[in-house]
């Protein structure tokens, strides 16, 4: 049962008894109630806001990124090839989105939150866009100890379906480069295009 501490909640003394008292009584009554009915609904409200960090994973694995990472060496956490890729992959997304990278995301209460790649993807809320296709907060993107990528954020009064799409979109953009550097390194000659959600990936060997 909910305990309702502080002077203002306290039941009212009394009025002095006169010709008015029982008026004075039911109105006292009524408005204690009501002060109580309306803590209760704001209680319940803070509740519902509190920030919740979701976690998004991936089949992406970094191997050899969580020894740098975990040693701090973010200069040579930066030239590891997983990560140029994965630096071009949100910013991609970024302008797809008109977002912008960062190197942190936040919670509902504004505390920040280091992502340990240095990348979080945040899209601001725009005239004329949806409340819910914006990112205000940001996601970050973690790689953890065993080399697995995390999308890690709190995606309050952001769509769902819009907060998964922006995910997928790192991930499909991630594994287009990665295949066309691969291509590359085979001696293709490589181009690539997206059209809406897809990006399709052409390649010709070179002429001898």
């Amino acid at each position: 049962m909910m305990q309702i501490y502080g002077p203002s909640l306290a039941w009212p003394r009394a009025p002095p008894q006169c010709s008015r008292c029982l008026f004075l009584s039911v109105a006292y009554a009524a408005l204690f109630v009501l002060m109580r009915y309306m803590y209760h609904i704001h209680t319940q409200g803070v509740k519902k806001i509190m920030s919740h960090i979701e976690e998004g994973k991936t089949h992406l694995v970094f191997n050899g990124l969580p020894v740098l990472l975990q040693q701090g060496d973010l200069s040579a956490a930066a030239q590891h090839p997983c990560m140029k890729l994965l630096h071009q992959a949100v910013v991609l997304t970024a302008k797809q989105y008109d977002g912008e990278v960062r190197s942190s995301y936040y919670t509902y209460y504004g505390v920040e939150q280091p992502a340990n790649t240095g990348l979080a993807l945040h899209i601001p809320i725009r005239p004329g866009k949806p409340r819910g296709e914006a990112i205000p907060r940001g996601i970050g993107l973690v790689v953890d100890e065993t080399g697995a990528l995390k999308f890690l954020g709190d995606p309050w009064a952001v769509d769902e379906h819009f907060y998964q799409q922006v995910q997928q979109a790192i991930v499909q953009k991630y594994t287009a480069l990665a295949h066309m550097a691969v291509l590359k390194q085979m001696n293709y000659q490589v181009s690539s295009q997206q059209l809406d959600d897809q990006i399709t990936i052409t390649g010709g060997s070179y002429a001898a």
